[in-house]
Protein backbone atom coordinates (compact mmCIF):
# COMPACT_ATOMS: atom_id res chain seq x y z
CA UNK A 1 0.00 0.00 0.00
CA UNK A 2 1.16 3.89 -0.72
CA UNK A 3 2.56 5.69 1.57
CA UNK A 4 -0.23 8.68 1.93
CA UNK A 5 2.03 10.90 3.35
CA UNK A 6 4.90 10.43 1.05
CA UNK A 7 4.48 13.39 -1.20
CA UNK A 8 7.49 14.75 -2.65
CA UNK A 9 5.81 17.12 -4.79
CA UNK A 10 4.42 19.26 -2.01
CA UNK A 11 8.35 20.27 -1.72
CA UNK A 12 9.10 21.05 -5.41
CA UNK A 13 8.67 24.93 -4.93
CA UNK A 14 11.62 24.88 -2.23
CA UNK A 15 14.01 23.69 -4.53
CA UNK A 16 14.51 27.13 -6.57
CA UNK A 17 17.88 27.63 -6.33
CA UNK A 18 20.74 25.82 -8.52
CA UNK A 19 24.20 25.24 -6.59
CA UNK A 20 27.25 23.91 -8.30
CA UNK A 21 29.06 21.57 -6.44
CA UNK A 22 32.64 20.64 -7.32
CA UNK A 23 35.24 17.89 -6.11
CA UNK A 24 37.48 15.19 -6.95
CA UNK A 25 36.77 11.34 -6.36
CA UNK A 26 39.67 8.83 -6.17
CA UNK A 27 39.34 5.57 -8.24
CA UNK A 28 42.35 3.33 -7.54
CA UNK A 29 45.21 5.16 -8.43
CA UNK A 30 43.67 8.08 -11.30
CA UNK A 31 41.83 11.25 -9.93
CA UNK A 32 38.52 12.51 -11.61
CA UNK A 33 37.14 15.44 -11.17
CA UNK A 34 33.25 16.33 -9.79
CA UNK A 35 31.44 19.52 -11.24
CA UNK A 36 28.06 19.46 -11.16
CA UNK A 37 24.93 22.16 -11.00
CA UNK A 38 21.91 21.20 -9.32
CA UNK A 39 18.71 22.09 -8.79
CA UNK A 40 18.51 22.32 -4.73
CA UNK A 41 17.11 24.03 -1.45
CA UNK A 42 19.52 26.17 0.29
CA UNK A 43 18.79 27.09 3.99
CA UNK A 44 20.55 29.96 5.90
CA UNK A 45 21.74 28.20 8.69
CA UNK A 46 22.88 31.20 10.16
CA UNK A 47 26.35 32.26 11.61
CA UNK A 48 28.57 29.17 12.40
CA UNK A 49 29.58 28.18 16.05
CA UNK A 50 32.49 30.53 17.17
CA UNK A 51 36.05 28.07 17.00
CA UNK A 52 38.12 28.68 20.29
CA UNK A 53 37.48 29.48 24.38
CA UNK A 54 37.89 33.29 24.17
CA UNK A 55 35.46 33.68 20.71
CA UNK A 56 32.32 34.94 21.40
CA UNK A 57 30.80 35.23 18.33
CA UNK A 58 31.40 34.38 14.35
CA UNK A 59 30.97 35.98 10.99
CA UNK A 60 31.28 32.64 9.36
CA UNK A 61 27.89 31.71 7.64
CA UNK A 62 26.36 28.24 7.50
CA UNK A 63 24.19 26.75 5.24
CA UNK A 64 22.19 23.67 4.63
CA UNK A 65 21.26 22.36 1.06
CA UNK A 66 19.40 19.61 0.52
CA UNK A 67 19.98 17.78 -3.36
CA UNK A 68 17.66 15.28 -5.11
CA UNK A 69 18.85 12.20 -6.22
CA UNK A 70 16.29 11.19 -8.50
CA UNK A 71 14.56 13.28 -11.02
CA UNK A 72 15.55 16.25 -13.71
CA UNK A 73 18.81 18.58 -12.09
CA UNK A 74 19.37 16.28 -9.68
CA UNK A 75 22.85 14.05 -8.44
CA UNK A 76 23.94 12.19 -11.42
CA UNK A 77 27.00 11.06 -10.41
CA UNK A 78 27.73 7.37 -9.13
CA UNK A 79 29.47 8.28 -5.69
CA UNK A 80 27.81 10.93 -3.11
CA UNK A 81 28.41 14.37 -2.45
CA UNK A 82 31.51 14.52 0.51
CA UNK A 83 32.95 16.40 2.96
CA UNK A 84 35.86 18.85 1.47
CA UNK A 85 33.39 19.71 -1.28
CA UNK A 86 32.75 23.07 -2.49
CA UNK A 87 29.14 24.41 -2.82
CA UNK A 88 28.57 27.50 -4.89
CA UNK A 89 24.74 28.78 -4.89
CA UNK A 90 24.29 30.47 -7.99
CA UNK A 91 23.17 33.60 -6.48
CA UNK A 92 26.83 34.15 -4.83
CA UNK A 93 28.86 32.64 -1.64
CA UNK A 94 31.28 30.03 -1.49
CA UNK A 95 30.90 26.95 1.00
CA UNK A 96 32.74 24.02 1.84
CA UNK A 97 30.84 20.65 2.98
CA UNK A 98 31.32 19.95 6.08
CA UNK A 99 28.81 16.82 6.61
CA UNK A 100 26.54 14.73 3.98
CA UNK A 101 23.93 12.42 5.20
CA UNK A 102 21.71 10.48 2.44
CA UNK A 103 18.37 11.74 4.49
CA UNK A 104 16.29 8.78 2.37
CA UNK A 105 16.45 7.57 -1.11
CA UNK A 106 15.25 11.05 -2.73
CA UNK A 107 17.92 13.63 -1.44
CA UNK A 108 21.08 14.26 0.00
CA UNK A 109 21.25 16.75 2.59
CA UNK A 110 24.46 18.93 3.53
CA UNK A 111 25.80 21.29 5.75
CA UNK A 112 28.21 23.61 4.34
CA UNK A 113 30.39 26.52 5.97
CA UNK A 114 31.58 29.44 4.18
CA UNK A 115 35.10 29.76 3.24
Amino acid sequence: MANLFHNPHAFAPMFDTYVRLTGTRVAGASTRAIDGTFKACVLDNGYADPIGDTATASNVRTVLCYIPRRGPESWRDDTPPKRGDMLRPVGGGNFKVTSVDATDESMFTLEARET
